[in-house]
């Protein structure tokens, strides 16, 4: 009776609306994170321009809605070393909402389609990484 209540749980998954949604590998370092990252948000994402990433953090302009007729263009910037959670992309609509929280506060990015959502989390989870030893003397100052 268990293992039928694991297989229905399991077979509900690979049915559910979600299960179509690509799944990423983490890059394999910091750098190819990186042009992950920017190429996503670049190419895929919603309300953002001039995106700029390199292993260490993120920079990109984004467009703020003040009124029904005025915007607002603001300058963010992103350490990757302050993120503590990086969420599941989901579907609410149209768009892929992947939501990042780090030091500063929550950050929601808009992407058009599932894979550029899956690929911008995967370069999430492993910029938020702790910096190895020779990441460290490569990226340190000096």
């Amino acid at each position: 009776m268990r293992y039928l209540a694991l297989l229905l749980l399991l077979a509900g998954c690979a049915i559910g609306p979600y299960a179509d949604r690509p799944e990423y590998k983490l890059p394999s370092t910091r750098a190819v994170a990186a042009r992950h990252l920017t190429e996503a948000l670049a190419f895929g994402g919603r309300g953002v321009s001039e995106v700029a990433g390199d292993e260490l953090k993120l920079t990109w302009h984004e467009y703020r809605t003040l009124t029904d007729k005025r915007n607002v263009l603001m300058e963010r910037e992103l350490q990757f070393l302050e993120i503590t959670f990086v969420a599941r992309p989901v579907q609410p609509g149209e768009w892929w909402q992947l939501e990042i929280t780090a030091t500063g506060g929550a950050i929601t990015f808009e992407f058009e389609s599932a894979d550029a959502a899956s690929k911008a989390e995967a370069a999430f989870r492993r910029l938020r990484q702790p910096l190895n030893e020779g990441e460290h003397k490569k990226l340190a100052p000096g």
